[in-house]
């Protein structure tokens, strides 16, 4: 049930909203650290965070395929869409549930304790020294972004935990009532980002074993095998 309600969100919101915005900081001589790529409720998100987790998101489907001797076809309807929709809407999807939870911070006063802190530290020193230099290079944030990425992520986690421990399955209700009513509003630069180019690639992989492929570990596939097929 909870799984037909992620993908109902993910489909509605890659179908319905993307591409809904024309604000002035979408403007394309503006750096990805400051292009307006989607907004939440009125919380911003920029360019090169939007790309972070859509693109960790298609080399992840792309590695998980290869890994069973496929290579997935981003235009192949699955679910309504085409593959490219429903993991653009995952990733849109999880966007939203981490501005959701991250505005509500200061309610609880959430923060990083010491040891967070170089967690989150630890994952961004990862990231730039196992992640292939392709999906580097497609991403493009810095290390100053991708460190204030990670901590939201970490804090909205952390505030996502302490609904759950109060409550179990509040913040699952909390979000899907945030979702119904919140306004999403996205740019033309999120529906610009598209997997037509593979990151990865089954030839590519076959002659080159040395070929990285460590992904940031936010975007886990979870899919059923069966709609690829």
């Amino acid at each position: 049930m909870k799984k037909l309600l992620v993908l109902t969100i993910c489909i509605s919101l890659s179908l319905g909203l993307v591409g809904c915005g024309c604000g002035s900081k979408d403007d394309a001589t503006l750096t990805d650290d400051k292009r307006l790529a989607i907004t939440v409720d009125g919380n911003e998100v920029f360019l090169d965070e939007a790309k972070y987790y859509a693109y960790s998101s298609q080399a992840t489907y792309e590695v998980y395929f290869i890994s069973e001797g496929k290579e997935i076809d981003w235009n192949a309807k699955v679910e309504g869409t085409t593959w490219q929709g429903m993991v653009k809407g995952q990733a849109l999807d999880d966007i939203c549930r981490r501005e959701c939870f991250y505005a509500k911070k200061d309610e609880y006063n959430v923060k990083l304790e010491k040891e967070e802190k170089e967690e989150v530290d630890k994952k961004v020193k990862n990231y730039f020294s196992e992640t292939s230099d392709k999906l580097k290079n497609k991403i493009g944030i810095s290390k100053k972004r991708l460190k204030e990425v990670f901590t939201k992520d970490a804090i909205a986690q952390k505030m996502e935990d302490i609904m759950e421990a109060e409550e179990k399955g509040s913040a699952g209700k909390y979000y899907k009532d945030f979702i119904d009513d919140a306004s999403v509003d996205c740019e033309k630069c999120w529906s610009d980002i598209n997997f037509q180019e593979h990151i990865f690639n089954l030839k590519e992989v076959e002659e080159d074993t040395g070929l990285a492929t460590e992904v940031p570990e936010e975007t886990e596939v979870d899919l059923e095998v069966e709609s690829a097929e």
